[in-house]
């Protein structure tokens, strides 16, 4: 029994939803993380006797950004196939979508969103490395 083009185009929405909720719950957790570092690095630096070990801070602040970026990354190909199986529907006269009507189409505008990750974490990387060094020496 073959699946209509409209269950199809359902079920795509329903997969980008899952997928952006999994992406959102990895941000939450990055942050999260962010958090309790910065407490950790606020008490580190308030206790004399833990002070010079405060490089250890940022040092793991480097372990977290990678370990997100690549949970980002493990989930941006299912948010790719969502958008491309739902653009495709949307491209077939078959579907009957209106031109203005196209979401998932949209979708490619602008600036993608992993390379706004990406870019983050670059920056992020280059900041807590600095900070390692400058602790350490």
């Amino acid at each position: 029994m073959p699946i209509t083009i409209e269950e199809r185009y359902k079920e795509m929405f329903e997969q980008l939803r899952f997928a952006s909720e999994i992406r959102l719950k990895i941000y939450a957790a990055w942050g999260s993380a962010y958090v309790a570092l910065a407490a950790m690095f606020a008490w580190m630096q308030s206790s004399p006797s833990v002070m010079s070990l405060s490089w250890i801070v940022p040092f793991l602040g480097i372990v977290t950004t990678i370990i997100f970026w690549f949970a980002d990354l493990r989930n941006q190909p299912a948010i790719k196939a969502a958008k491309d199986v739902g653009a495709a529907i949307e491209a077939d006269p078959a579907a009957g979508i209106l031109k203005e009507q196209r979401y998932f189409l949209q979708l490619e505008k602008g600036v993608p969103f992993g390379e706004i990750v990406n870019a983050f974490t670059v920056i992020v990387l280059a900041v807590l490395i600095a900070a390692t060094v400058y602790l350490l020496g």
